[in-house]
């Protein structure tokens, strides 16, 4: 029994009492013998252990990640107030639990079974690293990912785990979007129509599909990672340069280049798009589809020459013609047919407008 007794100075001594009593042959209590010893120095060492105790509680309880403790037996011993949080049961419904019988879902039990037997008798090294699902108090399911760390006694056999657990089950699941995400892009762009490309920050290649290779007769390893620039007709070059600076900071580009083919022979291109950014908001890499307008940009050329030719060739004869819409009662007249008639030329003609440029008697 422990006691607390005054001194005669008024300070306060604890004491351990031990009363053991002697008897006689018939059983009946002749005298005791008691004895005490001071503990006060124990009590001392108790409470500063207790307070020690608590003040790594109150450690484990402030950490932001989950830290649970098992035994060689797999059972847990220690657990802080995020893993409480975490699979929403209180403390006293978790200490004392088989934690893998308890807490996790079955399809994974028999797995972390034979690894944890295996840590246990010391046949592999602690997994450092590992990841796994639990089961909540409402039967969800979480990812976790734990580092964990082996306990070992003074003969440095295994006596248990000490492991800490983040809550990575929605960055798994984005990752899983993502992946799916990229699946998906990856299936566009490869059965993509229109020729496409990807640029790194530097304007390399880093990424182009089949329509690209087809269009422009090159093998993929003769072009991933090599400069856009290079495949680009000298007078389109300095337009890159100056253009993909502008693109990676305004996010858009639609443009035109010359693109040179594989046999050596340039083809127009209109380019379109766009930038991925990293999470960070700083370029990924550009997106980009093009489209050849090569034999569109000969036909304009074409007739721009006709009508410069026919141009010339009305001024050489002085002949002028003249196209007339009869339902909008508009007249298209050439270069050539303003000046004959002495009007300034762009005047928008009709039918009256012309009759106003002819002598009354000619009407």
């Amino acid at each position: 029994e422990e006691l607390i007794l005054k001194r005669k100075n008024g300070s306060k001594i604890h004491l351990s009492l031990n009363v053991s009593s002697v008897r006689d042959v018939d059983g009946k209590i002749l005298h005791s013998i008691s004895s005490w010893r001071d503990i006060g120095d124990k009590l001392l060492s108790r409470e500063k252990v207790l307070q020690e105790k608590n003040k790594a509680q109150q450690y484990l309880d402030v950490a932001g990640v989950m830290l649970v403790g098992l035994d060689k037996d797999g059972v847990v011993q220690l657990i802080n107030r995020k893993g409480c949080e975490v699979l929403g049961y209180s403390e006293e419904e978790i200490i004392g639990k088989d934690w893998i019988e308890n807490f996790l879902p079955k399809r994974v039990r028999k797995a972390v079974k034979e690894v944890s037997k295996k840590v246990f008798a010391d046949e592999i090294e602690s997994l450092n690293y590992y990841e796994n699902e639990i089961l909540t108090k409402t039967k969800e399911e979480k990812i976790i990912a734990w580092y964990n760390e082996p306990l070992r006694d003074e003969k440095g056999n295994i006596t248990g785990t000490l492991s800490s657990g983040e809550d990575i089950t929605s960055r798994k699941q984005m990752e899983k979007e993502l992946k799916n995400s990229e699946i998906r892009y990856k299936t566009l762009y490869k059965n993509a129509p229109l020729p496409y490309h990807s640029l790194d920050e530097g304007g390399c290649f880093i990424e182009i599909n089949p329509a690209w290779l087809e269009t422009l007769g090159y093998e993929r390893k003769e072009v991933i990672g090599k400069y856009y620039g290079d495949f680009l007709h000298p007078d389109s070059k300095d337009h890159f340069r100056k253009k993909f600076p502008q693109f990676k900071k305004s996010g858009h580009v639609h443009t035109t280049f010359k693109i040179r083919h594989k046999d050596g022979r340039y083809l127009d291109i209109g380019l379109s798009g766009s930038i991925d950014q990293n999470l960070d908001g700083s370029f990924k890499q550009s997106n980009c589809v093009f489209q050849d307008i090569t034999a569109e940009i000969k036909s304009r050329e074409e007739l721009l020459k006709n009508q410069f030719y026919l141009s010339k060739s009305q001024e050489i004869g002085t002949i002028g013609t003249w196209e007339i819409d009869l339902r909008k009662n508009t007249i298209l007249w050439t270069e050539e047919n303003y000046k004959i008639f002495g009007v300034p030329f762009g005047t928008e003609m009709n039918y009256d407008l012309f009759l106003k440029c002819i002598h009354p008697d000619d009407r």
